[in-house]
């Protein structure tokens, strides 16, 4: 059987789309996050996974000692009242933190469980939340109109929070 240069371009198609549907992944965006302390942050990602398997479970998590599962933020004490998890079960798994505390520094990631036996799949690069409070510094003497300067203690000396 021959092929065509056009038939052998439409069968390379066909295959990369199967195998873009195929694929395990997670994708934060974005990867850094900075917050004010009392303030609310959204850490927005979606996944993919094969189109043959249903998800079970969706979660979010923060870094953990690896010899442990990981536990959902939700089901944490600490978070249970000031997580919402914005995403769906098909590929949007985008998480609101509220009231933001200096506790909350850390990694986060995003985990998601399948009907498939061992289909549990980890974002890898995870959201990094940078969390600062904030200083202002007043002259002796503020008048009305004059220009005040508030920064962040952490922010002083770099750039991006």
């Amino acid at each position: 059987m021959t092929t065509s240069p056009e038939m052998t371009l439409v069968l390379l198609f066909m295959v990369s789309g199967a195998v873009a549907q195929n694929e395990w992944a997670v994708n934060y965006n974005p990867k850094s996050v900075c917050a004010l302390t009392g303030s609310k942050v959204r850490m927005g990602c979606n996944y993919t996974y094969p189109s043959d398997l249903v998800i079970k479970k969706t979660m979010w998590t923060k870094e953990w000692p690896t010899d442990k599962e990981p536990p959902d933020l939700l089901d944490v004490q600490l978070y249970r009242n000031r997580t919402e998890y914005l995403g769906d079960k098909q590929h949007n798994c985008t998480l609101r933190l509220s009231n933001v505390t200096q506790m909350d520094q850390s990694k986060y990631y995003f985990r998601f469980i399948t009907d498939q036996t061992g289909g549990k799949y980890q974002g890898a690069d995870g959201v990094h939340l940078s969390v600062t409070g904030l200083q202002v510094e007043v002259p002796e003497r503020v008048i009305e109109g004059d220009k005040v300067t508030l920064t962040s203690p952490a922010a002083v000396g770099q750039q991006g929070g």
